[in-house]
Formats: C-alpha cells, structure tokens, sequence
C-alpha cells in the first residue's frame, strides 16, 4: 500500500457551546489541541462502518454496522428515528446523522427503559429511554439510506495499530465532548425522570 500524506488544519473553537448547536465542533483529545498539525502515516487500513451507541448510563459505545439489523441488535427491538442533526467535521463534508431509538420504550418493562438516556433527550428535546443508535445518513440515488461512521486503522510501527483520524474517531469525540460539557444538565435530568416514565399517549383516528 502506497504511503498517505493528510495535511489538516485544526482551527480550535475551544471548550463552550455558542447557543447555537448543541454539537460543539471542537476537537477533543489533547494531543491533538493544536492549530495546525501534520499527519503522516505508512499504512492505513480501512474497515467495516461502525454505528455509536449512547446508552442510559452517558457513555458512547461503537458497534460494528452490518445492515439495519445491527440497529435492531443495539436498541433490543424494533427501531424508530426520533432525530437528525449535522456532525461537523474537519476533515472533508459535515456529515448528516440520525438517531434511532426503541419505538416501544415507553410500553417496555424491562429495567434498561426505567432510566432516561439524557444525552439523546437534551439534543433532540424529548423523552428517550434505552440505547441509542447514531448512523451517518447519506443521500443515495434511491434516497437517503443510513450507513455506519468511516472507520480506519493506522500502522504505527513495533506491531502496533492505532485508530486513525476518521468520520468515527471525530463523531466519538464530538459525543465526549458534549457529555462532559453538560454534566450537569445530565444529572438534572436523571433526577427528574429515572424511574419516572411518562405515559404513552395513544392517537384515536376518527373516520
């Protein structure tokens, strides 16, 4: 495989929301803070798209996407999109996402639905409750369809494989970010609505 060379430049907005997204563009790990870096690497190696995962207990898992099913597989049922929004990246297009939930979690009993997942509610403004599933949605020519996050592995030497700066590492990031910027705004909502369900509304149709 031929050598890469990825010059980025970082302009870094530093550590505050400006009121106006919720999903803060800046870049999180700290030894990447810097204006300006230069970015070589002998072997990348692309793999499989990976989905993320925000759970109930504010962490951000990844978990291999293979087709809608892993959807299924992460929200431990059928799913529903409840929320999109534009993920900000510095490398290439901001990339449109969308969410996936339960759709039954407010009927469900099992203990996973008895917490709210407070990271999804505060960025969509509702009630959501289980895992959540975040995908890239990408217009095809059938339509928008989703798909997982980039994902790519870099030789560094001496055996060792690091991931490399991708859709998945930069999406990860943004989420860190946000959960450690709004701690307090994700126990407010802990408090107020862990084992504490609001009831399900329920449509009539007239004829």
């Amino acid at each position: 495989m031929t050598q890469t060379y990825l010059y980025v430049i970082m302009y870094i907005y530093g550590n505050t929301n400006k009121g106006k997204s919720v999903i803060n563009p800046t870049l999180l790990r700290d030894e990447y803070r810097c204006a300006c870096l230069f970015y070589f690497c002998e072997r990348m190696i692309v793999m499989a798209g990976k989905i993320l995962v925000l759970t109930p207990d504010d962490t951000v898992k990844t978990a291999d996407y293979k087709d809608y099913s892993s959807i299924n597989d992460e929200v431990h049922g059928l799913y529903e999109v409840f929320h999109e929004d534009k993920l900000p990246m510095i490398i290439g297009d901001d990339l449109d996402i969308v969410f996936f939930c339960n759709e039954e979690f407010l009927i469900r009993d099992d203990d996973e639905f008895n917490k709210i997942n407070a990271v999804a509610s505060l960025l969509s403004g509702q009630e959501i409750r289980g895992n959540v599933v975040i995908a890239v949605n990408e217009l095809t020519d059938d339509g928008y369809d989703s798909r997982g996050f980039e994902y790519m592995e870099e030789d560094v030497g001496g055996g060792e494989i690091e991931e490399a700066i991708c859709e998945h590492w930069l999406a990860e990031d943004t989420f860190l970010l946000f959960i450690n910027q709004n701690a307090d705004a994700l126990k407010e909502l802990h408090e107020k609505f862990d084992n504490n369900k609001s009831e399900p509304k329920i449509t009539f149709i007239k004829d």
